[in-house]
């Protein structure tokens, strides 16, 4: 155990760990746990050509925060976010195998309305490399699309919101982007 950890610009508090019988069968011997920068708990191992594998990783943290982590500017929004991946196989050259799925379980921010996209969820898979999200358009705002996240950490993709016409949401959505395209959606292009 270790109350405090400091790599670069990233701090790890409450980190904890055991070698898991369990899990050195399953190639991931190390069970792991921290309270921060987000609370995360999973069995870690190391395969061939240096890749990580996880299993049964869950975390929950709190996107200002972890937007700081990745240099990203959290353009005032915040929130929470929750991460679960049954099974995962990363390296240097990206991902070979996802299994899991990414919650915006809330959001925060200055713009009116924007509280009612949150939840949303995200079905996760690797594909060429890259990690791929799928947002399950069954949620408030019906988001959908998908996101391509690089191993550079750049992402591509694109989202479609269909907010209830005359919420705030719309209203805000047609402030910053314009009328939808016919009538309804609302399409970000990254």
């Amino acid at each position: 155990q270790v109350d405090h950890l400091q790599y670069d610009d990233i701090s790890v508090s409450q980190l904890q760990w055991r070698v898991s019988p369990l899990g050195l069968l399953r190639g991931v011997p190390l069970a792991i746990e921290f309270a921060s920068p987000a609370k995360v708990s999973a069995l870690v191992g190391v395969g061939a050509n240096n890749s990580l594998w996880l299993r049964d990783l869950e975390a929950h943290g709190d996107i200002a925060k972890l937007m700081g982590i990745a240099q990203l500017p959290s353009m005032g929004f915040d929130g929470g976010v929750k991460l679960q991946l049954p099974s995962a196989n990363v390296s240097a050259a990206g991902c070979s195998a996802i299994e899991g799925s990414v919650t915006l379980a809330s959001l925060l921010g200055d713009i009116e309305g924007i509280s009612d996209i949150a939840p949303v969820s995200a079905e996760l898979s690797c594909s060429n490399g890259f990690l791929l999200a799928v947002v399950d358009e069954n949620n408030p705002s019906r988001v959908r699309g998908q996101v391509q996240i690089m191993t550079s950490g750049r992402a591509s993709g694109n989202l479609t919101l269909s907010p209830d016409r005359g919420s705030a949401l719309f209203k805000s959505l047609t402030l910053f982007l314009g009328e939808p395209r016919n009538n309804a959606d609302f399409v970000l292009r990254f």
